[in-house]
């Protein structure tokens, strides 16, 4: 387990900086955000995707259901000069009410696609929430990248930093986590959100035809841009040549793009 999934002030930081230096960018490259536009963020953990937005004055809308997560982001709101603009939500995102919010222009969704098991349901709901002219940034690790499994959480160090040992069958798959002595909790949590998801950039693209979005712009990363902030390593986008169908899943540390309607 690395220092930024124990320090949760540290994590927020880097989820901050990412978004400044390459989300806003990269959704800018595709349409310019004016300054009344509404940001939302469904699962938005502590809001460290969110903080970039409100600094630009943008009104922010957070939606999470869990309670510590919300929790740590009120407490860490609660002085802001940017308080008026923020809007957190500790709800189920299927149970609030489309009426009772602002209509949202831009939508972020980093890093969570992939732990949502019903993606259909997810975005026939999502349209509910959208302006006419929202775009949605979405990013995601695809599932046969090295650290698709979402290892780099386990405490064991070894496991942390081991490749693709997720794509082995789930029963040994699990009893290797509980050899080295990862808790049930943590091992449910991937069992029932990351793997039984299995998001690949094929399914995603297919998905989105059948939901009724097309795809402005999309990247290919051979180096994750977060990995920048995490390790040090220059982003890299995948050469034309390798962006392989299906193949191209197993070195492609996250996707982006910005799609609408």
């Amino acid at each position: 387990m690395q220092e930024r999934h124990k320090n949760d002030a540290l994590y927020f930081q880097e989820l901050a900086q990412g978004i400044n230096d390459y989300v806003i960018p990269y959704i800018e490259s595709v349409k310019a955000i004016p300054k009344d536009s509404v940001v939302m963020e469904v699962g938005c953990g502590f809001g460290g995707n969110l903080y970039p937005f409100l600094e630009r004055g943008h009104k922010v809308i957070g939606i999470d259901k869990n309670d510590y997560s919300i929790g740590f982001a009120k407490e860490l709101f609660k002085d802001s000069k940017y308080i008026d603009k923020l809007t957190l939500l500790n709800e189920d995102f299927y149970k609030v009410d489309p009426g009772s919010i602002p209509k949202a222009n831009i939508v972020v969704i980093r890093d969570a696609l992939e732990h949502i098991v019903n993606r259909e349901m997810f975005f026939e709901r999502l349209k509910e929430f959208l302006a006419d002219d929202a775009i949605i940034f979405n990013a995601f690790p695809p599932w046969r990248m090295p650290f698709g499994g979402h290892q780099q959480g386990c405490k064991s160090k070894l496991l942390s930093k081991m490749p693709w040992f997720h794509l082995l069958p789930c029963v040994i798959f699990d009893t290797i986590l509980r050899v080295f002595g990862e808790d049930e909790k943590y091992i449910k949590g991937l069992r029932s959100e990351v793997r039984a998801t299995k998001l690949s950039i094929c399914k995603y693209k297919q998905l989105l035809k059948k939901v009724g979005f097309k795809i402005e712009k999309e990247t290919w990363y051979l180096i994750n841009p977060s990995y920048k902030i995490k390790f040090g390593l220059n982003p890299r986008v995948l050469p034309c040549i390798m962006r392989i169908p299906h193949i191209c899943d197993f070195y492609t540390t996250t996707h982006y793009s910005v799609i609408c309607r």
